[in-house]
């Protein structure tokens, strides 16, 4: 799937397609995580898990370590379809980008939000947010509502700082696969109703692990001196805001009243 893709972005770049070329990639870890999925898969498969995707980039560089987009390439069922790089629903793993935002305008981890009832009014008609375990938890620090996950106040933060900001700030993280409206997501926004890229995810959480400032990745084993104003860094969040979201992500006591007291992250 690497190979692939690589082609295919030098011919995007008219890199000739001759010589010997240098990845970033890490042959070891890319061998070691080609047989992690392929196993997570095998024991999930009694739960309907069929495919599995993962990719590994360096914080520093930008560097592709590992990419595995499937867990088996020739496998007859969609194993060709790389999901590295095929958009889907994310879910709650654009909320981080959701609070980072809403910290660099005036939002604190001890901000209180409503877990509460709510239905806001919108083009499409009442959007009534609820939580994954189906409860409301009253007024929450906004420290617990990201660690835990919940939903109803996510939604009321988006509304707060508004769906457009929230759009805006995803397309200044790389999530160009979001190429809709602010309207057509709506608040739903928050909670990942618009599809994404894996790769543009884990190059948003790079983002947040740099200090709140966007570069591109990169699958070469050296630079090659991009200038084009798509792939300068640029900042996204403060430095403050990312630290703050990150130290609120690695918060074993903030998730316990989403989570429980055990969680894998053990």
């Amino acid at each position: 799937h690497f190979t692939s893709r690589l082609l295919l972005w030098a011919e995007a770049a008219h890199r000739p397609i001759a010589g010997e070329w240098r990845t970033s990639i890490d042959l070891g870890l890319q061998a070691e995580l080609e047989e992690e999925v392929h196993h997570t898969v095998d024991l999930l498969k009694d739960q309907g898990a069929r495919h599995a995707a993962t990719v590994v980039l360096d914080n520093q560089s930008g560097e592709v370590l590992a990419w595995v987009g499937s867990p088996d390439f020739w496998s007859d069922t969609s194993g060709q379809v790389d999901m590295v790089v095929s958009p889907r629903q994310p879910g709650s793993t654009l909320k981080p980008f959701l609070y980072a935002l809403a910290f660099d305008r005036g939002v604190t981890a001890a901000t209180v939000l409503a877990d509460i009832s709510t239905t806001y009014q919108t083009s499409t008609g009442p959007y009534h947010p609820r939580n994954y375990d189906r409860r409301y938890h009253g007024p929450v620090r906004a420290r617990e509502a990201l660690a835990s996950s919940y939903n109803v106040p996510a939604v009321g933060l988006a509304d707060r700082i508004g769906y457009a900001t929230l759009l805006y700030g995803l397309h200044q993280a790389g999530f160009a696969s979001l190429d809709r409206s602010a309207e057509h997501y709506g608040l739903g926004l928050s909670l990942g109703n618009g599809d994404v890229t894996l790769l543009e995810l884990a190059n948003g959480y790079r983002t947040l692990a740099n200090g709140g400032t966007w570069s591109p990745v990169t699958w070469w084993a050296t630079p090659t001196g991009q200038t084009s104003p798509d792939s300068a860094p640029r900042r996204v969040v403060s430095r403050a805001s990312a630290a703050l979201a990150l130290d609120i992500l690695s918060d074993p006591v903030a998730r316990i009243p989403g989570f429980g007291l055990s969680t894998p992250f053990d």
